[in-house]
C-alpha cells in the first residue's frame, strides 16, 4: 500500500487498506480502532489490533479513533497515538485524555506541606442566589506532617469553577502547646452559613486522640431583604431579624444597611448578635429604644452582612466515645448535612487501627443550642475491615463509603453503605482492589462518583509489595456505578478509570499521597486530592518522631507533600470557562507586587523564626501630626511606627499619660513606635504611670523631652507602653 501525506511517501504493507477510513489528505484525520480489527467490547483481547493501530498512527503522524469503546489489552499502548478510548487491563480502564471530560490542574504553590486535604473540601454560597458558589479547600499547612509542626489553611476559588485560587489563609494555628499535643482535622463541612470542623487534639507522643472538639465560624455573606423581616417592640432596644438559614451565633458581628420604618432607629452599621432564637432568626440590639411595636419591618431593600475574618470559633468539647477497650476514637472523618434537620449534621468516624473496630457515623442536634452527640455503628459485617468512612447525604438518604484496611484481601474490602427509612444500615463490598485509601464520593443524576489515590504505584493487587520508600508515579482512579444498582447490591456496570499518575512520590513511611476530598458544583464534580516529591528526602516518617535535622530549613521541602491538585468532572460546559490556563506569575508567597524600585508587601508579614535586615531600616511615619488630649494620645490605624505629636491647644508645654489605640483595633504585644514633638516650640512630658495611664518611664520617673530634635521609643507589653531609649537634643 502507498499513501501520500504532505508530499512524502508512506510504504507499509503490514497496515491493511480497510483501516485508513479517513481522508489521507488530511494529516489531522482520525483511523479507528476497530477497522483494525479491533473489537471494543472490553472482553475480547485487542491487543493485536491495537499494536497494528499503534504502528500506523506513529507512522502517519495521526491519532487512531477508538470511537469511544474499551478495549481490552495486554499493556497500555502509546497513549498520545489514539482519542476517545479507554484500554482495559484486568479490571482496570486508562482512558484517553479526552473521555472523562477532565480538567486537571495545581491549586497551591507554597512554600510549606501542602497536602491531606482529606474529606475538608465543600461548596458555598455566600448570597441568596443559586449562581454564587464558592470552592473551599482546607488542607494541612505546616513544617512536615507531624500534628505538632502542621497547621491547616484553606485556599478559595471565588468563581466557583477554579479559575483562580486564592492565596492560602489560616484556620488554625500551630497548637499552642506543641511538646504535648497538635491537632489534627480530617471533616469539614458547611451548616448553613457556617463553618463546622471537628478539631482532634492528639498526643505528641503516641499520636492517639486526647480530646475532641466542634469548631464552628459565621462565614462571609450579604443578603439583600425584600420583605421586611424585623420585628421591634416599643421602649424596647432589641430587634427581632429573620434570615433564612443565618447561620449566626451569640456575639457574632454583623453590618446593617437600607433598614427603613418606624422603630428601626440605630439599626445601621456595624452589629452583633444579641441571642439566637432558630436557624432563621436572631436578635440585634439596636443600641436605643423603639417607639412603636411592629412585628414586620425593615423595609424591602435592606442589607445584612458579615465577614468570617471578623467573627470568632465557637468550641464545644464533644465526647471521644471510647470503645469496649477504652480507647478513644481513632478518628471523626467526613461530613453530611442534614438537609432535614435546620439543626443537624453528620461526621463519620472509626476507631481502631487494628480489630476490634467500630465504624459509623455521629450524629450532632442543636446546633444552635448545646450541641448533642450521639454515635451510630455501620452493620458489624463491615467492620473488621473499614475505617476513614466519606459520608454524603442525597435526597434525605445517609450514603457511606469506608476505606479498606487489608493489603491482603483480594477485593480490597471498601464497601458501600446507606440508611433505609427504618434507620438500618445496609452495605455492600465494592468490587475492585481499592485498599489503603480513602474514598470520597459525589452522587449526581443517579450515578456514584467515586475517587481514590494509590500511595504507591500499584500497589492495590493483593498481597502487593510496599513501595512507599521508592520513586514512584501513583495512580488517581474515578470509580462509578449506577446508585440504584449499588443499593441492590449490583456492581455489573462497577468501573475503573485511571484519571491521572501522580508527580512523584516514594521515600516517605506514611505517603500522604491522595487521600483527597471531593465536592459538587452546579456545573462540575471536583477531587482534591495531595502530591508528594519523592526527590525530597523523608522527614516524613511517622516514628521516631521527625525533627529537622541540623542545617535544614523546613520551608525548603523535606520529605512533604508538594502540593495540592484538582481534577474536574465537568457536568456542564460554559464557554471560555472549561478551556481555560492560568499562565499567570507565581508571586501570591507573600502576595508582593513591584513598586518603582521595590517589591511591595501587600499585607502585614508575621515572621515566626527571627529576621536579618542586610540594609538600613526605614520606619513608617504618620502623615499628620496626632494632638495631645486631655493628657492621652490616640494613635490612627495606618500601621505607622513614628508618630509627631502636638500639644493640646498648641499650649509651650504638655503632659503626656496614656497611648490608646484608635477605636475597634487593639495594640499587639511587641509593637515598638516612636515619638517625637511637631514642632520646636512645644515641650512634652512623658509621665510614669500618672493618672490610670499605660506609659513607664525609665527609673519610674518622668521623662521630658525639648523640641521637635528630640525622640522617645516604647514597646508595648501586656497593656503598657515601656520606655526603651531616649534622645534629646
Amino acid at each position: 500500500m502507498t499513501n501520500k501525506i504532505n508530499g512524502t511517501l508512506i510504504q507499509d504493507q503490514s497496515i491493511p487498506e480497510s483501516a485508513l477510513d479517513f481522508d489521507i489528505n488530511n494529516p489531522s484525520g482520525f483511523g479507528t480502532l476497530r477497522s483494525f480489527g479491533a473489537t471494543g467490547d472490553g472482553i475480547t483481547n485487542d491487543t493485536s489490533a491495537v499494536s497494528s493501530a499503534a504502528q500506523a498512527a506513529e507512522e502517519m503522524n495521526i491519532r487512531i479513533n477508538g470511537q469511544g469503546k474499551t478495549y481490552l489489552v495486554d499493556s497500555i499502548p502509546d497513549m498520545l497515538l489514539f482519542e476517545n478510548a479507554s484500554f482495559k487491563i484486568e479490571d482496570i480502564e486508562y482512558p484517553t485524555k479526552d473521555v472523562p471530560n477532565l480538567d486537571l490542574m495545581r491549586i497551591t504553590k507554597t512554600m510549606f506541606c501542602s497536602g491531606w486535604s482529606q474529606e475538608m473540601a465543600c461548596v458555598y454560597r455566600p448570597f441568596n442566589d443559586d449562581v454564587s458558589e464558592w470552592i473551599i479547600v482546607p488542607f494541612k499547612y505546616g513544617y512536615g506532617d507531624y500534628f505538632n509542626t502542621s497547621r491547616y489553611a484553606c485556599t478559595i476559588s471565588f468563581d466557583g469553577e477554579g479559575q483562580d485560587w486564592t492565596e492560602p489563609f489560616i484556620l488554625l494555628d500551630y497548637h499552642p502547646n506543641p511538646s504535648v499535643y497538635g491537632y489534627s482535622i480530617w471533616a469539614i463541612g458547611i451548616k448553613n452559613r457556617r463553618l463546622v470542623m471537628a478539631v482532634e487534639e492528639r498526643n505528641y507522643s503516641d499520636r492517639r486522640l486526647a480530646n475532641l472538639y466542634l469548631y464552628d465560624r459565621a462565614l462571609d455573606f450579604s443578603i439583600r431583604n425584600t420583605n421586611n423581616g424585623i420585628g421591634v417592640v416599643n421602649g424596647s432596644s432589641i430587634a427581632t431579624v429573620t434570615i433564612q438559614g443565618h447561620g449566626l451565633m451569640p456575639g457574632d458581628v454583623l453590618y446593617f444597611s437600607g433598614v427603613s420604618g418606624a422603630g428601626t432607629n440605630g439599626l445601621s452599621g456595624r452589629k452583633t448578635v444579641n441571642s439566637v432564637i432558630d436557624a432563621n432568626t436572631i436578635t440585634v440590639d439596636k443600641g436605643s429604644a423603639s417607639t412603636v411595636t411592629n412585628p414586620n419591618t425593615g423595609g424591602t431593600s435592606w442589607i445584612v452582612g458579615g465577614s468570617f475574618f471578623q467573627q470568632k470559633w465557637r468550641i464545644t468539647p464533644m465526647p471521644t466515645f471510647p470503645n469496649a477497650q477504652g480507647n478513644n476514637l481513632t478518628e471523626v472523618h467526613s461530613f453530611a448535612n442534614d438537609s432535614t434537620n435546620p439543626q443537624g449534621f453528620w461526621f463519620g468516624y472509626h476507631n481502631g487501627e487494628n480489630s476490634p473496630r467500630e465504624v459509623g457515623t455521629i450524629y450532632v442536634d442543636n446546633f444552635y443550642g448545646t450541641p448533642t452527640f450521639t454515635k451510630d455503628r455501620i452493620q458489624p459485617d463491615f467492620e473488621p475491615n473499614a475505617g476513614e468512612p466519606s459520608i454524603r447525604e442525597d435526597n434525605g438518604t445517609l450514603y457511606m463509603i469506608t476505606r479498606g484496611t487489608s493489603a491482603t484481601n483480594t477485593e480490597g474490602g471498601c464497601s458501600f453503605n446507606y440508611k433505609d427509612p427504618g434507620g438500618s444500615w445496609i452495605g455492600y463490598q465494592l468490587p475492585g482492589r481499592i485498599h489503603h485509601s480513602s474514598v470520597p464520593f459525589e452522587i449526581h443524576d443517579g450515578m456514584l462518583y467515586i475517587f481514590s489515590s494509590e500511595r504507591s504505584e500499584n500497589e492495590w493487587p493483593a498481597n502487593a509489595p510496599d513501595n512507599r520508600w521508592k520513586p514512584t508515579r501513583p495512580r488517581t482512579f474515578l470509580l462509578t456505578v449506577p446508585l440504584a444498582e449499588a443499593r441492590a447490591g449490583n456492581f455489573t456496570n462497577f468501573k475503573q478509570k485511571v484519571i491521572h499518575y501522580g508527580r512523584f512520590t516514594g521515600e516517605a513511611g506514611a505517603s500522604g499521597n491522595g487521600v483527597g476530598t471531593t465536592v459538587k458544583t452546579s456545573s462540575a464534580i471536583w477531587y482534591f486530592w495531595g502530591t508528594q516529591d519523592w526527590r525530597l528526602k523523608g522527614q516524613y516518617s511517622i516514628f521516631p518522631n521527625p525533627a529537622l535535622p541540623s542545617g535544614v530549613l523546613p520551608w525548603t521541602g523535606w520529605g512533604i507533600q508538594e502540593d495540592l491538585w484538582g481534577a474536574r468532572i465537568k457536568l456542564s460546559d460554559r464557554p471560555g470557562v472549561n478551556d481555560y490556563e492560568d499562565r499567570s506569575a507565581d508571586n501570591r508567597s507573600l502576595g508582593v507586587v513591584r513598586y518603582e524600585n521595590n517589591v511591595l508587601l501587600e499585607a502585614p508579614v508575621d515572621i515566626n523564626n527571627g529576621v536579618c535586615f542586610s540594609g538600613r531600616i526605614c520606619l513608617k511615619t504618620t502623615p499628620s501630626i496626632v494632638p495631645i488630649v486631655g493628657g492621652v494620645v490616640t494613635l490612627p490605624n495606618d500601621n505607622s511606627s513614628d508618630y509627631l505629636l502636638d500639644t493640646e491647644g498648641l499650649a509651650a508645654n504638655d503632659d503626656l499619660d496614656a497611648i490608646l489605640p484608635a477605636p475597634g483595633t487593639s495594640f499587639r504585644n511587641g509593637t515598638v513606635i516612636t515619638l517625637s514633638a511637631g514642632s520646636s516650640a512645644r515641650d512634652i512630658t512623658y509621665r510614669h504611670l500618672s493618672n490610670g495611664g499605660n506609659i513607664r518611664t525609665e527609673a519610674q520617673s518622668n521623662v521630658t523631652l525639648p523640641s521637635a530634635q528630640s525622640t522617645i521609643c516604647f514597646k508595648y507589653f501586656n497593656g503598657f507602653w515601656n520606655m526603651q531609649y531616649k534622645c534629646t537634643i
